[in-house]
């Protein structure tokens, strides 16, 4: 296998202590190092350890006594990476980087053979391999699933079956958040971390050292940053991790005796009130009701308001508060003014925001609601004037080009499709106006 040493001395690593200590002043260690099993004369793997996460993870544990790190992935060294693995090996740790694809058994095989034969024995690894493929089910495939599940799964069980004879200290995997949560578009991802999270409690119940982290994104680095998803999250109720949070975390339970750990910034009230319709989390939330107002009569607020609200009022309130639910589902600031006579396509709203927009109102006005929603009313106006009709008994204030009778013969047989049979429509009306979903 392809194989690159980096080599380091003790001098070096001294050296730059010594600098750095000359520097600040004195020498700071981010964490107390006194738990943390790391050794000059052992080696530690870590798979997807040219990722953004992996590298963060391997200066970590070089700052942290590590004598000798593997680097695992199906990439090759770039001169973005070899900059961050000549600042690991300033830290006082020998790298070696492999190229192979953990989700082979003859190339992981070859790689465990190459590192017993040159290297001090292995006594850790950190499973941190993974590619994302989003999209909603109707439109993933046995070769997308693939793509998802062969890092994350296969990796994991080959690393898994072909080190279990051997003394290791740890075996933490990097799961996801998804797979606690769920998460709309990734079924792949949540499965293929759902996987991890089981085998580490099979790990763990055959007497072998396992962990399963369920991380939420985190800041600066990996996709969430590169996409800037941090305000779309904040919206959800999710926070991010910024890099030394997420250390000081790891460092936390790296020794946890459960085999599944959360770490998640979550604003729970904003959260539990977004997936209020859902029953996912009914038993939390009646627990959560105890210290805070439950999310059913949250959400119940705004019919109760609009019922009581005096006639000549109501239309407006429902249109500023439908304007706000799709302000906040495309994560717009509050000081943006929401288009009434614009489409939500226009907007940026795709198939995900279009059925979240649907959920919210549902539950805010305590109402059956299609799926094809967003698409059959893509405007403020046009959606608070078919709701108007149903809500407030009132005739549109600007009708479509439609008769009356044809309208609502459409909207009775929207009704009375099931929940996948609308989607599928939705999706599919959608790909042949040209949306990429």
């Amino acid at each position: 296998l392809p194989r690159t040493v980096f080599p380091i001395t003790e001098a070096e690593a001294a050296f730059r202590n010594m600098q750095q200590a000359n520097h600040t002043g004195k020498l700071v260690l981010s964490f107390d190092t006194a738990a943390l099993p790391f050794r000059k004369d052992a080696s530690y793997l870590i798979s997807g350890g040219l990722g953004d996460l992996g590298l963060l993870v391997a200066a970590w544990m070089a700052e942290h006594g590590a004598g000798h790190l593997v680097l695992a992935g199906r990439r090759g060294v770039t001169p973005a990476t070899e900059a961050k693995i000549r600042a690991i090996t300033q830290a006082g740790a020998e790298v070696s980087v492999f190229q192979a694809d953990i989700s082979k058994p003859e190339q992981t095989a070859r790689m465990l053979a190459e590192l017993e034969r040159t290297l001090p024995p292995l006594r850790g690894i950190i499973h941190a391999a993974g590619v994302l493929d989003d999209g909603v089910l109707i439109e993933q495939t046995p070769e997308r699933y693939t793509k998802v599940l062969e890092p994350k799964l296969d990796g994991a069980w080959q690393l898994h079956s072909q080190t279990q004879a051997l003394p290791l200290e740890f075996f933490i995997m990097f799961s996801s958040a998804t797979s606690l949560l769920g998460s709309v578009g990734q079924s792949n991802h949540v499965s293929a971390n759902a996987f991890l999270d089981a085998l580490a409690g099979d790990r763990l119940a055959h007497g072998l050292p396992a962990l399963s982290i369920n991380w939420g994104a985190w800041s600066e680095i990996g996709y969430a940053a590169r996409i800037q998803a941090g305000e779309f999250l904040k919206a959800q109720g999710m926070g991010t991790i910024d890099p030394r949070t997420g250390l000081a975390a790891l460092e936390r339970i790296f020794h946890c005796d459960k085999a599944q750990v959360g770490v998640v910034p979550i604003d729970w009230p904003t959260y539990l009130q977004r997936i209020a319709s859902s029953g996912y989390l009914a038993d939390f939330r009646r627990e959560f009701s105890s210290a805070q107002s439950a999310p059913s009569e949250q959400s119940a607020e705004f019919r109760q308001l609009l019922e009581s609200a005096p006639v000549d009022e109501r239309l407006a309130l429902l249109s500023r508060h439908v304007a706000s639910q799709v302000a906040t589902v495309l994560g717009f600031p509050a000081s943006m003014t929401v288009d009434r006579k614009q489409g939500f396509f226009d907007m940026g709203m795709d198939s995900l925001t279009s059925v979240e927009l649907r959920n919210r109102l549902r539950t805010s006005l305590g109402c059956a609601l299609p799926s094809t929603l967003a698409f059959d009313f893509p405007s403020v106006t046009a959606l608070v004037n078919y709701l108007a009709e149903d809500l407030l008994g009132r005739e549109p204030i600007d009708p479509s080009p439609q008769t009356e009778t044809g309208e609502n013969a459409e909207r009775k047989a929207l009704e009375q499709l099931t929940e996948e049979e609308a989607e599928a429509n939705l999706l599919k009306e959608l790909e042949d106006m040209g949306f990429s979903l």
